[in-house]
């Protein structure tokens, strides 16, 4: 640029600007976990590639409505660390965009990070049942948890599946049945017993 009023006059060389255009990628961030699953405590990373801020001056920004009260904040190295400490179980996501010199890129794909703890056992279901009932009976349910269910001879299993199963009581007395749940957190153990009522005797008088 030629300055036409330079201070000192005979230098019309003298002013420079410099303009900074921002070129973020036009592609969004692939966002790569340590792990989908983790435990409650655990610390995890997610990986940005590619990665532009040591390169290209570049910044990301992170978004999710569970982490920072909802709004959007900037992690200033790769990969982002997640300390999951006191994170209740459930499915947390993240999505991330690159921001160079006033211009946004778009958002990454969403990554999700399922928070699990020692698989609950407790078995829900009633305890006092009829001959020949139908019931299921199930427990809390955990991503990345295998469950086996085992009863005793007054009971025949219909079906399960995961954390769920159906019988049938086939024999007075008390039934009972059992849950092992397994995952990379730990394992437990649950029992239930259930009371098999007999069917009433009714008897009509002729008249």
């Amino acid at each position: 640029i030629v300055a036409t009023d330079p201070v000192p006059s005979w230098d019309q060389y003298g002013t420079l600007i410099h303009l900074t255009i921002g070129s973020p990628d036009s592609l969004p961030p692939l966002l790569i976990p340590d792990d989908t699953l983790v435990c409650q405590g655990q610390i995890s990373g997610i990986t940005i590639s590619p990665f532009n801020a040591y390169t290209n001056g570049s910044q990301y920004q992170w978004y999710s409505p569970q982490f920072n009260n909802g709004q959007p904040f900037y992690w200033d190295y790769n990969p982002l660390l997640i300390n999951w400490g006191g994170a209740p179980v459930g499915t947390y996501w993240l999505t991330v965009r690159e921001y160079n010199y006033g211009c946004w890129g778009p958002w990454s794909d969403t990554v999700y990070i399922d928070v699990i703890g020692t698989p609950s056992t407790a078995i829900v279901g009633p305890v006092s049942v009829c001959l020949g009932d139908t019931v299921e009976y199930h427990t809390s349910f955990l991503a990345g948890t295998y469950y086996s269910w085992t009863s005793n001879s007054l009971v025949t299993v219909i079906d399960t599946s995961n954390n769920e199963i159906t019988v049938v009581f086939d024999s007075v007395g008390v039934a009972n049945l059992s849950v092992y749940a397994l995952n990379e957190c730990g394992s437990n153990t649950g029992q239930k017993n259930i009371t098999v009522h007999a069917l009433p005797d009714v008897v009509a008088p002729q008249d």
